[in-house]
């Protein structure tokens, strides 16, 4: 998984085409490169429920006939300076979950 914040700015490659996006999954090995989830220039808006921020993005390349679905968690600890990804999961067939 690769990955940019605010921007589509990961590539992989798809047969002879560049896919770019916020997030893409690939394994060149397999040849296999898919658009997880693009930058919607904030129309997507993140939740808060006290503990973490939660931010989700439906538009990514079909999935069974459905939008790629992509949601990160942020947990903030006052104590740690440093982000630090705790895991990347697919919970569901075409939904990517990612901690922070």
């Amino acid at each position: 998984y690769l990955y940019t914040p605010c921007g589509d700015r990961d590539s992989c490659q798809s047969n002879q085409d560049t896919l770019t996006a916020m997030m893409v999954q690939s394994d060149p090995k397999k040849k296999f490169c898919a658009r997880i989830a693009n930058w919607d220039e904030f129309e997507s808006q993140p939740t808060f429920d006290g503990k973490e921020w939660k931010l989700e993005y439906a538009n990514g390349e079909d999935c069974f006939d459905e939008p790629r679905l992509f949601t990160t968690v942020w947990r903030c600890r006052e104590s740690e300076n440093d982000v630090t990804i705790q895991e990347v999961t697919e919970p569901v067939p075409c939904h990517y979950a990612r901690v922070i």
